[in-house]
């Protein structure tokens, strides 16, 4: 969600596996959305308790394509 002209929003529902370590929200800017954990730059690396993030400094002239996804504590 656009907050400003150069913020974005973004929210999701943390996991109920006890297994869960991390989310991972990744983005790209060349109209696909990401695929995967390593797919698209890293915007942010949070804990499972955290369900959402705000982050300035986007350019209102860009898409971005948000991917979030989560980690596991047997992930290899």
């Amino acid at each position: 969600t656009a907050i400003s002209k150069d913020s974005v929003g973004i929210t999701w529902t943390a996991s109920a596996s006890a297994d869960a370590e991390s989310v991972l929200v990744r983005y790209r800017t060349d109209g696909v959305f990401p695929t995967g954990q390593a797919d698209g730059s890293l915007w942010s690396s949070v804990t499972t308790d955290v369900t959402g993030r705000t982050r300035p400094g986007f350019s209102g002239l860009t898409w971005y394509h948000m991917g979030i996804f989560g980690r596991d504590r047997t992930a290899a």
